[in-house]
């Protein structure tokens, strides 16, 4: 695209045009914050998950932010030993305004998520031909599914930072490895520091991120004293975190939580049914980023190919988010280097330039962006709802009845059926009551992956119950090591789209001489089992 491509519409419609092309850097960030905001500000709640963080910020509060041994979350006896940057962030936010600790985790994750959008343009300006295709790159990353999914959600107070940091450490460790100075090391070192205390997923995407850039432009004596000073540096200011979890727990509890990640064999058939980008409907910004792949190899570019799929192969489950940078990336090439430049020569056939004419050649290419990206902006906008929920005020109504009523020792059982993403309920249900959920297994996968599989498995057994019968639950209440007490239901009536009734089990429950009904709340219920 160039300025002369307008010289046709007048000196009015020239100053147009050029006003657009000179904001495309905007577009991707006021996109990206729309669609963000459009799920955000559908709730009076954070957004699924976050509440083991939720609970840990608060003990970060009490404890004067000294690191506790242990979080009392689900009393389960969970070592405080994730990354606390997030954490800390959340907690100071929350004191030094007027707003509450909840308001922090519905907002705090979305302005880190869109700073993320702005750090990515300066990622793909280094990394791509022109401004043009940085900016169509970044309006792609922005409406990326997986990368603002996790990340806009409650626990984003972790995600997010940690993402943000990681994409600042690739900005500037590129510039590093393409001949940059002593000051992009540093700066490479501080953002692989905070990246290392914000999330461990982030952390390990941004390592071999790093190593993939060296291998690729940094292959030298130079290239090689610079990575030795920043994983030495990331070391040494990450290591107040590291070292205490490491003091206090034994140093191979940093690696407890490495045994929860789905097997890579995810990632290779994801790559081979191109299910890569995980759009709503039809995968648009996935064909734009099969355009600029091809490109990429044409040209014997084998950087972002090679990311693609050392994010999906190394780290299937954190590697969705990460895969969005070479993604978004990809997709940049394929609009200003095939699709744009394909329609431009197109608009030149059909609308031939005269001294008469006032249709642009690119007009055809103009429209067709405009309809890619309306259409992306669209369907991602509202194409995940059915994922990104929250609490509605009948089950925080519940929880606070079971917090006041309930005695402490009690332990539940939670069935949501339904529910796709987070499992919002059961991780949120032990923070909100203060009550143990036998079936939340967010937090127990430092206690190693061991104990993370037994929760999840009693977990998955217990939601299939909403469809079956008392007998079920029993099955359920002899899985674990300790049996729950109470029960409680997420009232379903409709069936379809991932959703089970619950009447048939709520009949059972009535019925039984086993249960006892002792709240009837709004889509809620408690049964309390008789001994």
């Amino acid at each position: 695209m160039s300025r002369t491509s307008f010289r046709t519409f007048g000196p009015a419609g020239r100053a147009m045009a050029t006003s657009v092309v000179e904001a495309a850097p905007y577009w991707g960030p006021v996109l990206g914050a729309a669609v963000r905001l459009s799920y955000v500000l559908r709730y009076d709640f954070p957004l699924t998950d976050g509440g083991l963080f939720y609970v840990m910020a608060q003990e970060l509060q009490r404890s004067g932010y000294a690191l506790p041994w242990f979080t009392a979350y689900n009393q389960g006896g969970i070592p405080f030993a994730y990354p606390p940057l997030g954490l800390y962030l959340a907690a100071i936010t929350d004191q030094i305004g007027p707003w509450s600790l909840l308001d922090v985790f519905r907002f705090l994750p979305l302005i880190l998520n869109v700073a993320t959008i702005v750090a990515f343009y300066a990622l793909a300006r280094e990394m791509l031909a022109t401004r043009y295709h940085a900016s169509y790159a970044t309006v792609a990353f922005a409406l990326l599914p997986f990368s603002f999914y996790w990340e806009i959600a409650g626990g984003g107070v972790t995600r997010s930072p940690g993402f943000l940091f990681a994409v600042l450490a690739l900005w500037q460790g590129y510039r590093l490895y393409r001949g940059g100075s002593l000051r992009h090391a540093w700066l490479t070192t501080l953002f692989s520091a905070a990246t290392v205390l914000s999330h461990p997923s982030m952390a390990l995407f941004l390592a071999y991120s790093l190593a993939l850039f060296f291998f690729a432009f940094g292959r030298s004596r130079r290239g090689l004293a610079h990575s030795a000073l920043v994983a030495g540096g990331t070391l040494v200011l990450s290591a107040p975190w590291w070292l205490t979890v490491g003091l206090r727990y034994g140093f191979e509890s940093l690696h407890s939580a490495t045994g929860t990640h789905e097997a890579w064999q995810i990632g290779i058939l994801r790559l081979a049914f191109l299910q890569l980008t995980f759009e709503p409907l039809f995968a648009m910004l996935g064909g734009l980023a099969l355009l600029g792949l091809a490109a990429s190899l044409a040209r014997k570019h084998v950087v972002l190919p090679a990311w693609v799929f050392a994010a999906l192969m190394i780290d299937w489950r954190g590697g969705v988010t990460g895969v969005t940078l070479p993604l978004g990336l990809l997709a940049g090439i394929g609009l200003a280097e095939v699709l744009v430049p394909w329609l431009n020569r197109a608009g030149e056939r059909a609308f031939p330039e005269t001294e008469l004419c006032f249709v642009p050649t690119n007009t055809l290419a103009a429209v067709a962006v405009a309809f890619v990206l309306q259409y992306a902006a669209i369907t991602v906008g509202w194409g995940l709802d059915s994922i990104l929920g929250a609490l509605r005020p009948p089950e925080r109504e519940a929880m606070a009845w079971i917090a006041s009523h309930v005695p402490a020792s009690s332990r539940f059982v939670v069935i949501a059926p339904g529910e796709r993403g987070h499992d919002r309920t059961v991780e949120w249900f032990p923070a909100l009551t203060g009550r143990q959920s036998v079936t939340t297994y967010q937090g127990r996968e430092w206690l190693g992956a061991g104990r993370f599989w037994k929760t999840m498995a009693r977990h998955r057994a217990a939601q299939e119950c909403a469809g079956g019968t008392v007998d079920c639950l029993e099955n359920v209440r002899l899985l674990g090591e300790e049996p729950f007490t109470h029960v409680f239901l997420i009232r379903t009536e409709a069936e379809g789209e991932g959703k089970v009734s619950t009447a048939a089990l709520r009949c059972s429950l009535a019925h039984s001489d086993l249960y006892e009904l002792i709240y009837d709340g709004q889509g809620t219920q408690v049964y309390r089992r008789l001994p």
